[in-house]
């Protein structure tokens, strides 16, 4: 069998996230991980490499492949291996906002109930929190209708509606709420450019009228389409 050009693909932009680093921690998959970006380079593709490593000969690049090094932490018996350090930063600051509502329900139930009933019901919230966003994270918004879907046949059967129009009408909701948080981030970004002071009344009504259009534009699509109905 031939063995294909590596030329063959349009030039390729790769970031390649790898943990522990592959450049000071000798080891058979090392070898493989430089292999492959010999490959790439000779595919004339632009890779760079972002991975966890503080030790003072590392390298800036591989075979002129830029790396990144991130944060992480050593394994306290192991210490050769060094691991990215995250800890779900980011997904905390997306929550931050329903921490903040747990925190304040926390902090009245201190009053009104013994501490144990409010340690439990704290806790309750918590759970649910997280499992929501373990769930979120991990399924896709395609997963969800059909899910949605198969739960609603018994009332499409009872003819009380369409279980594709629901299951799609919970996916529109989950696709719409991180688009919200985007569009809140565009808006105050463009008055921080523009040199003034965020107000609430300012960017309400530009952040309503965007996401109204936008759901527009979607329900447009979707009958343009037919698929509300099948």
């Amino acid at each position: 069998t031939d063995i294909p050009p590596l030329e063959q693909h349009p030039r390729r932009r790769i970031a390649l996230l790898v943990e522990p680093t592959p450049f000071t921690h000798v080891s058979g998959y090392s070898n493989r991980f430089k292999e492959m970006l010999r490959f790439l380079k000779a595919g004339g593709d632009d890779a760079e490499v972002i991975t966890p490593d503080d030790t003072p000969e590392r390298p800036n690049n591989f075979l002129g492949m830029p790396i990144t090094y991130i944060k992480g932490f050593r394994l306290p018996l192991y210490k050769q291996v060094q691991l990215t350090l995250d800890l779900g930063l980011e997904a905390f600051r997306r929550l931050r906002p329903v921490l903040f509502t747990i925190t304040f329900f926390a902090l009245v139930n201190i009053f009104v109930l013994t501490p144990h009933e409010a340690l439990v019901s704290t806790v309750r919230l918590l759970a649910i929190l997280f499992l929501a966003a373990s769930v979120t994270a991990t399924t896709t918004i395609a997963d969800f209708i059909a899910a949605i879907t198969a739960l609603l046949l018994p009332l499409e059967r009872l003819g009380l509606m369409k279980a594709s129009d629901g299951g799609l009408a919970f996916g529109l909701v989950l696709r719409f709420v991180p688009e919200i948080a985007n569009r809140y981030e565009m808006l105050k970004e463009a008055h921080a450019a523009r040199g003034l002071v965020l107000k609430p009344h300012r960017i309400i009504g530009p952040l309503i009228i965007s996401t109204l259009k936008e759901a527009d534009a979607i329900a447009q699509a979707i009958d343009a389409r037919g698929i509300r109905g099948q």
